[in-house]
């Protein structure tokens, strides 16, 4: 791409305006992503919104497994029964949301439950 300061692109600049709109010159995602076309653009958006909505999902499912785990190893069959019917719930909606696949869900869920159901016995 010709530099911004240049006579010629100045000059198409005023003769041709809309093949230079704002995105045209915007650098997206945090400078990684520089979008040559509109759609990229909006695609570099919609990922950089997904990325922080998914982190966000990731950390309370993290949060409420490590509830789980702390209950485990303080060997109360009472809170962790409810910390892993809470990592359940938030586990599963993950999986809805699309952030976890249904495969790790049911894994994880699974290995816990087997863990919590021993502390009872």
């Amino acid at each position: 791409m010709i530099a911004d300061n240049s006579c010629c692109v100045n000059v198409l600049r005023r003769a041709i305006p809309y093949l230079f709109d704002s995105y045209d010159t915007v650098i997206y995602n945090g400078g990684r992503t520089l979008a040559n076309h509109k759609s990229a653009a909006k695609r570099a958006r919609q990922a950089s919104k997904r990325q922080t909505r998914n982190a966000s999902v990731t950390s309370a499912v993290k949060t409420f497994e490590k509830k789980v785990l702390k209950a485990i190893e303080n060997k109360s069959a009472k809170d962790a029964s409810l910390a892993l019917s809470e990592f359940t719930s938030k586990m599963m909606a993950a999986v809805t949301k699309g952030v976890i696949k249904k495969t790790t869900a049911s894994r994880k869920v699974g290995r816990l439950s087997t863990r919590v159901s021993t502390l009872s016995k």
